[in-house]
């Protein structure tokens, strides 16, 4: 809690966020200087270490069953190491984060990798794949907020040109880095067939006489603006009961920084999917 508090200060705070990243990233440059380039490492991280999901992991998955990556060491930043005793980690935000920050020659993100600093050597390669399309304001565009830079990223998945002209803003993304690719985490959507298709209904308890409905609100929605990130759904879902009756499933999936969600029972036709799927 004393975390995401002071991450939402400085987030807002003008001042406190010029001083800090202004220190912060000539100190980690300083240091980079004396930290030799591992050729052989990449440095993973998804949703600011909170989970091992998303295209960063597709991408993980992808290198670890191609022989001609064999050589690469992957390391995933995350918050919680015990939680994934099976991977190489470092604890995001530590000591050891920033140095293995440094020492990588690959970044792999759907987020940053600099927490909000700038440090970056120039022979990283840098690879963010974002998570999500630009269907709100993002970054940069929303109030308040002037601090997304990606002008070290070397390569930003894009999925059109909707992505490419808002991430100019939102983020101060050069055109020249694009990658018009799309998410890597949609191409098992892309390549599903009817048999996977059935499988998931059948995971998630769906029957085939149902139509699934996903409600899948952003942080925007928290009770107190951002601050704890708990959130109300301002919706009725009684009405949706009496209207869709037995014939629907309505799929809630919280955005990932998402903490608690207030004023909500799950049962056969409100169903939630786990904040890390």
């Amino acid at each position: 809690m004393l975390k995401q508090r002071l991450v939402f200060l400085l987030k807002h705070n003008a001042v406190l966020q010029k001083i800090y990243t202004g220190t912060m990233s000539l100190f980690f440059r300083c240091i980079g200087l004396f930290v030799p380039t591992d050729e052989q490492m990449v440095l993973f991280s998804s949703f600011m270490g909170l989970h091992v999901n998303d295209s960063p992991k597709k991408m993980f998955e992808y290198m670890k069953s191609h022989k001609e990556y064999a050589h690469l060491r992957c390391i995933w930043a995350v918050e919680s190491p015990e939680k994934y005793p099976d991977l190489q980690t470092v604890r995001i935000d530590t000591p050891r984060y920033f140095l293995t920050a440094l020492r990588a020659k690959y970044w792999v993100t759907n987020t940053n990798i600099e927490r909000g600093l700038s440090f970056k050597k120039r022979n990283t390669v840098y690879l963010n794949t974002w998570h999500g399309v630009a269907l709100k304001k993002i970054g940069n565009d929303c109030p308040g907020r002037k601090d997304y830079n990606f002008r070290s990223v070397d390569i930003l998945c894009v999925s059109g040109e909707h992505d490419e002209r808002v991430f100019q803003s939102a983020f101060r993304a050069s055109p020249q880095k694009y990658l018009r690719c799309g998410m890597p985490r949609n191409d098992a959507l892309w390549h599903a067939d009817e048999q996977q298709r059935r499988e998931v209904r059948k995971k998630l308890g769906i029957g085939e006489d149902k139509k699934a409905i996903l409600y899948a609100p952003t942080w925007r929605e928290s009770t107190d603006g951002g601050k704890s990130y708990a959130i109300r759904p301002p919706l009725d879902f009684t009405v949706w009961k009496q209207h869709f009756g037995e014939d629907c499933v309505i799929l809630f999936r919280a955005h990932h920084i998402t903490t608690k969600v207030l004023d909500l029972s799950f049962d056969s036709v409100i169903q939630c999917m786990h904040f890390n799927d």
